[in-house]
């Protein structure tokens, strides 16, 4: 790592010089705020909470076609959100298990509001709001000990939502297509549970479970599923498993699974393609080092092309000097067939600067966006959002993606400096505008109509983001840190984009300017936060390109 401090202080004069082209470098977070704020910008429609005085969370949804909003998630109990009407899928019941049992950790969890989804009272719902967020019109709710959400996504027809996550035996009286063969379980807090996972789709707006399907003790429940083009669903957990569009039948299509480092990220609806991505744990000549790569399978999970992966004793060597763990994030397709890819590197010495096909050519264009890595003070997470024409296997653009520390904070030492931003996944939304979201450090880039404010003395703030930036890449067409907000989702809809989460109510910041608020807008559903944890939803429109 030394040596790439030394590398970066050799060409920060010439990368300072290229960025006055900006304003001025010398206060980078100044610079880009003030080209941030030059809009257009997305307008924020409407936000609201969802939930008691005790634990819920969203995880997904979208819009259907008649316009309404869709979010799925789970709550503990024993309290029932409320809706204008109600349907409760199944019968179980309530065991009053601790919801913060994450054996060392609980304690931290429990201070967080961070429930665990592998508590046997999760229950799953699917709420339906007004275009506006203005009503929450219906609850579709699994009873408590049937099934919780890990996942969910809207059908392409806009007519349905299909859901994903932990299921009981309880769950298998709902409607099981199949009968599966075998159960897993797993032990939480004293007990021994089931721990299957199911696959389902209820049409809406009517609340109706069109089919069901179990995938006994296929793993972990998924974090996110995809629909291809034909409206087959495909489903992360024991490796990766498909399920019909009339969900008569499922089956697993690959062994390879979700890993700490690695999984599942996306699929090209319009061919079927499928990509499985992320890091791995390699040396190169001197040090550990986290290699990034790719796969690409077809249809029927044979795998036909593999993408960067770079030899690591080359990348280290000192021709190469590329040594900075880098890892793949997230994966989506424009209507041209190309990719744009999300990235993760430790440092700013990364292959992702180079061409996905051969990391010894370089003539990757960059990103109008313009920012830079020179003047980092140390070894950093830092984003990149690439597009990528894989069928060439040539990176068309490259864009660093970095928060950057105002000249404001109290450390005098790192004003100036890039700063800590790790990307977890990206969408592409109207008009191929691209939205990507994960957590930063002090100093994330924000559009004037960002949910927080950096106070005037500086001190240190960090935290969930959401950013869309336009197609190509170069400007920032919404930023912000999401205060109190954490393990979000994000959803297309026809004009923008929804951003899903958990809310604590609030950042619990003890800086100067107090505490800040998970966002809520005048006349939504649920102003005012319920306790506990909260879902939470925002709905926010794009521009006019």
């Amino acid at each position: 790592m030394a040596r790439w401090i030394v590398r970066a202080g050799l060409v920060a004069a010439v990368l300072m010089a290229a960025g006055r082209a900006w304003g001025d470098a010398s206060n980078r977070h100044e610079m880009f705020t003030q080209q941030a704020a030059k809009g257009p910008h997305a307008e924020v429609v409407a936000a609201t909470f969802y939930g008691t005085a005790k634990l819920e969370s969203f995880v997904g949804g979208g819009q259907l076609a008649d316009g309404t909003i869709v979010a799925a998630g789970n709550f503990v109990g024993p309290d029932v959100p409320k809706a204008e009407r109600s349907i409760t899928i199944g019968k179980g019941e309530r065991r009053n298990f601790n919801p913060f049992e994450f054996g060392r950790d609980s304690a931290k969890r429990e201070a967080e509001q961070a429930f665990n989804d592998a508590n046997p009272d999760t229950a799953g719902m699917v709420v339906l709001f007004d275009e506006k967020l203005a009503k929450a019109k219906l609850l579709v709710r699994f009873d408590f000990g049937v099934a919780s959400i890990s996942a969910a996504t809207v059908t392409a027809d806009g007519k349905a939502v299909i859901v994903s996550g932990r299921a009981t035996k309880n769950f298998r009286a709902v409607g099981a297509a199949v009968t599966p063969v075998g159960t897993a379980t797993s032990k939480y807090g004293n007990a021994t549970n089931d721990a299957d996972v199911m696959v389902a789709r209820i049409n809406l707006p009517e609340g109706r479970l069109a089919w069901a399907q179990v995938l006994g003790g296929a793993g972990n429940p998924p974090r996110r599923i995809w629909q291809d083009g034909a409206g087959k669903v495909y489903v992360p957990s024991g490796g990766l498993c498909v399920v019909s569009a009339d969900g008569k039948s499922a089956g697993q299509l690959q062994k390879l699974g979700d890993a700490n480092a690695a999984g599942w990220l996306g699929i090209n609806a319009k061919n079927g393609r499928l990509y499985y991505g992320g890091d791995r744990n390699t040396r190169t000549n001197r040090e550990p080092y986290r290699q990034p790569f790719l796969f690409e399978f077809d249809n029927t999970g044979k795998q036909i092309e593999r993408y960067w992966e770079p030899s690591p004793k080359e990348i280290g060597s000192d021709a190469g000097h590329l040594e900075s763990d880098s890892s793949v994030r997230g994966i989506v397709f424009r209507a041209d067939g190309k990719a744009v890819v999300a990235g993760w590197s430790d440092g700013g010495n990364s292959v992702f600067t180079r061409q996905v096909g051969d990391w010894r050519k370089q003539g990757v264009g960059n990103a109008p966006l313009g920012m830079a890595t020179w003047g980092m003070k140390s070894a950093n997470s830092l984003g990149h959002v690439m597009v990528v024409d894989l069928e060439k296997k040539e990176t068309l653009t490259h864009g660093w993606f970095a928060a950057f520390i105002p000249t404001t904070f109290q450390e005098a030492r790192t004003r100036n400096a890039p700063n800590h931003v790790s990307l977890q996944d990206v969408y592409l939304l109207k008009d191929e505008a691209i939205a990507i979201h994960g957590k930063a450090a002090t100093g994330l880039i924000q559009t004037p109509n960002a949910f927080y404010k950096y106070p005037d003395d500086g001190p240190k703030y960090g935290g969930e983001f959401v950013t869309l930036l336009d197609r190509d890449v170069s400007r920032l067409l919404f930023s912000s840190y999401m205060p109190g907000c954490d393990v979000m989702s994000l959803a297309p809809t026809k004009e923008g984009v929804l951003i899903f989460s958990r809310s604590r109510g609030d950042d619990g910041s003890g800086n100067s300017n107090g505490k800040t608020a998970s966002p809520t807008t005048k006349g939504v559903a649920q102003e005012k936060f319920g306790g506990g944890a909260d879902g939470h939803v925002v709905l926010l429109k794009l521009p006019k390109p």
